[in-house]
């Protein structure tokens, strides 16, 4: 699934330009300027080579900013996009 445009999420606070999502593998790739928010912890990503990779993993969100080569999948999708 890809959703475009001022894509957001109230829990973790989330906001991103694109979410490539894979619902197989419950990850997710935000691409371009990105803020997560989850607790005190804030992640944020400027410009449009910014990622930031999203793991669900028994009921909670794991994010990095460091894509692993493991979400090839993710970035095949990415690079399809216009």
């Amino acid at each position: 699934m890809v959703l475009k445009g001022k894509v957001g999420a109230e829990s973790p606070r989330l906001q991103a330009e694109t979410l490539v999502v894979n619902l197989k593998d419950r990850e997710a790739l935000a691409l371009g300027s990105f803020t997560y928010q989850e607790g005190k912890a804030t992640l944020r990503g400027q410009g449009p080579s910014a990622r930031l990779y999203l793991r669900f993993v028994s009921g909670k969100v794991q994010a990095t900013t460091k894509v692993p080569s493991g979400a090839a999948l993710l970035a095949q999708y990415a690079n399809r996009l216009p």
